[in-house]
């Protein structure tokens, strides 16, 4: 059962490992992921100061969403990860739902994704 919960310092080498499975294909293509996506104490620096949340399955990391504010209504999604075993089965698509609902105030959600990234176009 797929669950959303804000995620806490003890979630944050879990959440690592999962983004670095999601990573992978960038690290081959271009040679790294994002910004301290291997790093559990960018993690934690991340959950203090953005809205941090773990998708859990059946109680399992399988990913995360990262979101900033930017203010009156204006939002970044700064990351989304699913390992890729849980990929291609609609949790990106439940994700960005969950995020649109739970954003009340949201005017604008934007993100970025690198051009390499087809699948993640395609997706977006």
């Amino acid at each position: 059962m797929l669950k959303f919960e804000k995620a806490d310092s003890k979630d944050a080498e879990a959440l690592t490992k999962v983004q670095i499975r999601a990573f992978s294909n960038d690290v081959k293509i271009c040679g790294g992921g994002p910004p301290g996506y291997d790093s559990v104490d960018k993690q934690i620096s991340l959950m203090k100061n953005q809205i941090y949340y773990k998708i859990l399955d059946f109680g399992k990391i399988i990913g995360g969403f990262i979101v900033k504010s930017e203010g009156k209504g204006q939002y970044e999604l700064y990351r989304l990860f699913i390992d890729p075993d849980y990929q291609g089965k609609g949790i990106g698509s439940r994700t960005l739902m969950y995020i649109e609902k739970e954003l009340i105030d949201a005017v604008k959600i934007v993100l970025e994704t690198p051009s390499f990234n087809i699948k993640n176009h395609a997706f977006y």
